[in-house]
């Protein structure tokens, strides 16, 4: 079958001819997801809330620490949100935080922006991409309101590469599964480029592809796809899963149940 063509592996994400400043790095989620940041009470909120200390980034930036995180940690991650521009003196504060439950970052962020797909599949690239800042894997993100309450939580992994095929996989989906599912896009597509968002949330599963823009409002397409799904099923565990469509800016653009 034919499957559009995605992003090569060093540049994931994006289909094929994107030019390079547009490609994938932290960079290009910080403008998808800043204006998400709540800036409002977020300090005293903090204060309140956690008993940490904080590096200041810039002029008025900030990563709160605490636990058994560093302030070269700190410093670090922080560096890394200002190369991405998510940190451009505009008063953001992120909280870094180690301990029994692993590697924390939490980002303050707007009202039910933890209920769209779109941005929080883009924090979990912001998490990949900073990971390194912080000692690697295993990592949580987390996105919180004003009140540092948690409303989402996810497990970010790293990626899992079986030729042009690389497999980012999060939830509660094992190192396992997107191996396997790796290997079965991999063995039916052998020469093609593409990178998929495989997670499972509460035993539901989903594949998202990064598809040409037009490819989701094309039924046969759409049913070459869910063809091809339902052919690499078994490699996850079987159906149910859903299938879906995004573009290059990680913009869910269709869902489509595969039984």
């Amino acid at each position: 079958m034919d499957i559009t063509p995605a992003p090569s592996p060093d540049q994931p994400l994006y289909p094929q001819g994107t030019p390079r400043k547009q490609r994938s790095s932290v960079r290009t989620w910080a403008s998808v997801i800043l204006s998400l940041v709540s800036l409002v009470l977020i300090a005293t909120a903090i204060y309140e809330k956690m008993s940490v200390s904080k590096v200041v980034i810039g002029a008025k930036d900030e990563v709160r620490y605490s636990g058994t995180a560093t302030k070269e940690q700190a410093l670090a991650l922080g560096q890394a949100l200002k190369t991405a521009e998510y940190f451009s003196d505009k008063g953001v504060s992120v909280l870094l935080n180690k301990g029994d439950s692993g590697t924390i970052v939490s980002f303050v962020v707007k009202e039910g922006s933890w209920n769209d797909w779109t941005r929080v599949a883009a924090f979990e690239e912001m998490g990949r991409d900073v990971a390194s800042s912080v000692g690697g894997y295993p990592l949580k993100v987390r996105l919180v309101d004003d009140g540092v309450a948690m409303k989402k939580e996810m497990d970010v992994h790293p990626n899992i590469k079986v030729g042009g095929i690389e497999v980012r996989y999060s939830g509660s989906a094992t190192e396992a599964q997107a191996k396997a599912l790796a290997e079965a896009f991999y063995k039916g597509v052998p020469d093609t480029e593409l990178t998929l968002l495989f997670s499972v949330n509460q035993g539901k599963k989903e594949i998202a592809m990064v598809v040409h823009a037009g490819a989701w409002d094309d039924a046969g397409s759409v049913e070459g796809l869910q063809t091809f799904i339902r052919s690499v099923a078994d490699s996850v565990g079987g159906l149910p899963i859903t299938l879906r469509l995004i573009d290059s800016e990680l913009n869910s653009k269709k869902e489509v149940p595969v039984q």
